[in-house]
């Protein structure tokens, strides 16, 4: 890994876990202070949030991280990423009135949640232009302050147990840097140009292509939560929530080296290698972070209330093993951007898609939460081999990859699973996860030598 690699790497993991630490901490607190049925809407709001701004946000951000090396595109990227964002709001306002809750019932709450995707929506789509023009220590900047803002906002209110108060707190400091952020673009347009023909092109290729990706994905995991709620109590539909808050940040982990890689593989000269380093990037590090998460689920769990220790864990690993699975699909799909395939990749995801809602019938009325889960993983897993020979036959992926470190590594993961959790010998998980870490270190010591050379 080069130093310019991994200081991009630093910039962006340290923004990141800033702004997600934050809405850690949110969704810590609010475990405590909000009332039941207010945590319960509380978590399928972040879960409708992925759906609005997620979707919209990590769509946009690909575009703007495509094409943002080109300057004069950038005023037409902004303009783009403010308009997109406020009809995310837009539309999210319309879902929240067509599909009431008891919370969304109460004066303005519904317009603040909107304002809430929106800079949510914005600030994602923003990232990408920072990542486009490896302005990365400017995304760790912003980040962090958005992130502590909003830990410094959040705290006194949350102890009123007040929801609307507590959703306005979060919005202010990202409705901030919307209005500051724009009025930086629009007094320095005269130096870009708003190029209809690129940003036409990115729309076409990358954005659109990814969106329709998008949403064969994440309204499938709310409709998954509405299912769950359906057919078992809420403390599971909240275990099973904030299990995949947890999914979703390990995940997030793709999406920061991805905003480092993409550059890296538009560039390439050697697409195999590079591809190969995107693979292993994209699995040994969530093996670790993974495996960490094992170690310390027990004492994550104790900064909750209103939730089941055992919907917790079983969701919690589950879900592990999609990030991990998740984590090469994300490698794999980069070149879908890269490589303007977004057709390929909405169907990629439609694959997934099918088999997700299919056993979701199936396993959630028999299992709750774990059901859910469970067809998340399985998803994911069939989804891999199903694109498994395209992606070999375009050199998206090798077969090298499975190599005695990759396996070693996978046993030493199970070990620390089955230590952790049936022998519960923490000793020993601690000890197999060290073994791990000295493994993955060897690996790419090893690596860079052979590059040196």
């Amino acid at each position: 890994m080069s130093g310019r690699l991994a200081n991009h790497i630093v910039w962006s993991g340290l923004g990141f876990c800033v702004n997600k630490g934050s809405l850690f901490y949110a969704i810590i607190l609010a475990s405590h202070y909000l009332s039941t049925a207010a945590y319960v809407h509380y978590s399928l709001f972040l879960l409708a949030v992925n759906i609005f701004s997620g979707i919209l946000g990590g769509s946009l951000s690909l575009m703007a991280n495509r094409y943002s090396y080109r300057q004069k595109l950038v005023f037409g990227l902004w303009f783009i990423i403010a308009l997109f964002s406020v009809g995310s709001g837009l539309i999210y306002f319309f879902y929240a009135s067509l599909n009431q809750t008891v919370a969304t019932q109460l004066p303005g709450v519904r317009l603040v949640e909107s304002l809430y995707v929106i800079g949510m929506t914005y600030l994602t789509a923003m990232n990408g232009i920072y990542y486009g023009q490896n302005k990365f220590k400017s995304y760790a900047l912003i980040n962090v302050l958005i992130g502590i803002s909003t830990i410094l906002l959040i705290t006194p209110i949350l102890f009123q147990a007040d929801y609307f108060w507590f959703v306005f707190a979060s919005v202010v400091p990202l409705l901030i840097f919307f209005l500051g952020s724009s009025i930086q673009f629009l007094v320095k347009k005269n130096q870009s140009m708003f190029s209809w023909k690129w940003i036409k092109n990115g729309m076409n290729k990358v954005f659109f292509p990814n969106l329709f990706s998008g949403i064969l994905f994440q309204p499938a995991i709310l409709f998954s939560a509405e299912f769950v709620l359906r057919y078992s109590e809420e403390r599971d539909l909240i275990a099973f929530s904030v299990a995949n808050q947890f999914r979703m940040i390990l995940t997030s982990f793709s999406i920061i080296l991805g905003s480092v890689l993409i550059s890296r593989l538009l560039l390439s000269k050697d697409r195999a290698g590079s591809n190969r380093k995107n693979i292993e990037l994209s699995y040994y590090p969530l093996l670790i972070l993974t495996s960490f998460l094992m170690l310390v689920l027990k004492l994550l769990f104790v900064l909750f209330d209103k939730m089941d220790y055992d919907a917790f864990k079983m969701n919690t690993v589950i879900l592990c093993g999609v990030v991990i699975i998740g984590g090469i699909n994300s490698a794999i799909s980069r070149n879908f951007v890269i490589d303007e395939k977004g057709n390929i990749g909405v169907w990629n995801n439609l694959t997934w898609l099918l088999v997700f809602i299919g056993l979701n019938f199936w396993l959630v009325p028999i299992w709750g939460s774990t059901g859910a889960s469970v067809s998340f993983l399985l998803a994911s897993f069939m989804q891999f081999l199903f694109w498994l020979p395209y992606c070999i036959r375009h050199n998206y992926f090798s077969l090298s990859f499975f190599n005695p470190t990759c396996f070693l590594t996978g046993f030493l993961f199970l070990l620390i699973l089955i230590s952790e959790f049936y022998l519960q010998q923490s000793v020993l998980s601690i000890l197999f996860f060290i073994l791990l870490v000295l493994a993955v270190y060897r690996y790419f010591g090893l690596q860079i030598n052979r590059e040196k050379k």
